[in-house]
C-alpha cells in the first residue's frame, strides 16, 4: 500500500512514506535485538545451590565455680561465686507448685505465691508489715524482691547489695516462712487472678494450651489449669492457703539458692543463721491419677472471633529423671 501510494504522490510525499518504512523496520529490528539476550539470560541463569551454613564448633560450656551443703534441717543451700558486681541474688524454691492444688480449689498454689510479699506476721519480737511496708523497707537498701508460682515449684526472690546481704536473707526468711495472708490482700489478689482468666479465655494460645494438656494428661494434675477457674478461685478461702504453706513449706522440702558477690563461707554461715531455727517436718505423700493411654485425636475447637490459628500436635515425652532428659531439647 504505501509504495502504490508512492507511485501516485510527490517526490517530498514518497520520501517521507519511504522514511517511515525504513524507520519501523529498524525499530523493529533494534527491539528483536535488545530483547533476545534477556529472554535467553532468563531462561539460562543458574541460580545458587548453596546449603545452609555449617554449624561453628562446640565450645566447652563453663559454669561458675558453686558449691553445696545441707543444713541440718534439711535444707539445700548451694552457692554460686559470681563478684563481677556487688550484688546478692537470693532464691528460695520450695518443691510444691499448682500440681499441688487440692482438686477442688484449683489456683491454691498461684493464690498463695502471689500473697507471699504481701505482708508478713507479727514474729520474734518484730512488728508485722504491710505490703507497702515491706515496699518501702526493700527501696530503702536498693533491692528488689517477688514470689510466685510454677507447675512443681513456688519461688521466693531477693536481690540486694552485698552491704545489705544479711538484711535481705532475713525478709527473704520473713516472706516464706511467716506470710501474713490479710484478708484484703487475698481479695484483691483473687480478683486479680479473676481479671486476668477473662482475658485469657479470649486469647486462642490459652485455649489450645489448656485443650492441649487436657487431652495429653487428662485428669493428672498436669491437665488441670494451673490457674484456677472462676469457681475454684472463688472458694479458695484464708484457711485453705494457710493449710497449703504449712503443708509444703518446710526447709527439708526446699533449695536456698545464692548467687553473687559473696564467698562459699560468708553465704553458708549467713544461711545457717537466717535459716537454721526452721523446723524439719515430716514431708506429705502426693498420689496422682496417671495421664490417659496414647490415642490419636483430632479435636477442633471453633473460635470464630479468632485472628489467628493455633495448632497443637504431641504425646507424652521421657520422664524427667530419664538419662536424655536434658538431650531431647
Amino acid at each position: 500500500m504505501a509504495i502504490a501510494k508512492c507511485k501516485n504522490a510527490g517526490m517530498q510525499e514518497c520520501k517521507a512514506v519511504r522514511q517511515s518504512i525504513f524507520f519501523c523496520i529498524f525499530a523493529s529490528f533494534h527491539f528483536c535485538i535488545l530483547a533476545l539476550p534477556v529472554v535467553s539470560q532468563a531462561q539460562v541463569r543458574n541460580w545458587p545451590h548453596e546449603g545452609p551454613p555449617r554449624p561453628l564448633a562446640a565450645r566447652d560450656s563453663k559454669f561458675p565455680p558453686y558449691e553445696l551443703q545441707t543444713l541440718p534441717n534439711g535444707l539445700q543451700v548451694v552457692v554460686v561465686l559470681h563478684h563481677e558486681q556487688p550484688v546478692v541474688s537470693m532464691r528460695l524454691l520450695v518443691r510444691a507448685g499448682s500440681a499441688a492444688d487440692p482438686k477442688d480449689k484449683l489456683g491454691t498454689a498461684r493464690l498463695a505465691a502471689s500473697l507471699l510479699d504481701q505482708g508478713i506476721q507479727a514474729v520474734n519480737g518484730a512488728p508485722a508489715r504491710s505490703a507497702e511496708e515491706l515496699a518501702d523497707a526493700i527501696d530503702f537498701i536498693g533491692g528488689a524482691l517477688g514470689a510466685g508460682a510454677a507447675t512443681d515449684l513456688t519461688h521466693v526472690n531477693m536481690v540486694v547489695m552485698k552491704d545489705s546481704f544479711e538484711t535481705g536473707m532475713r525478709m527473704l526468711s520473713d516472706l516464706a516462712r511467716y506470710p501474713a495472708f490479710d484478708k484484703a490482700e487475698i481479695d484483691r489478689q483473687r480478683q486479680q487472678m479473676l481479671s486476668g482468666l477473662q482475658v485469657s479465655v479470649q486469647d486462642p494460645e490459652y485455649v489450645a494450651n489448656a485443650v492441649f494438656d487436657r487431652l495429653v494428661y487428662g485428669f493428672h494434675p498436669y491437665g488441670m489449669p494451673d490457674s484456677g477457674t472462676p469457681e475454684t478461685l472463688s472458694s479458695i478461702s484464708r484457711d485453705d492457703l494457710v493449710a497449703f504453706h504449712a503443708r509444703y513449706f518446710h526447709p527439708n522440702n526446699a533449695i536456698l539458692a545464692i548467687v553473687g558477690d559473696v564467698t562459699a563461707d560468708e553465704a553458708f554461715t549467713m544461711a545457717k543463721k537466717v535459716f537454721g531455727d526452721w523446723q524439719k517436718r515430716d514431708l506429705p505423700t502426693d498420689t496422682y491419677v496417671d495421664p490417659p493411654d496414647p490415642t490419636r485425636r483430632l479435636v477442633v475447637v471453633n473460635k470464630t472471633d479468632a485472628v489467628q490459628t493455633e495448632v497443637r500436635v504431641g504425646h507424652l515425652g521421657i520422664p524427667r529423671g530419664h538419662p536424655d532428659y536434658l538431650a531431647r531439647g
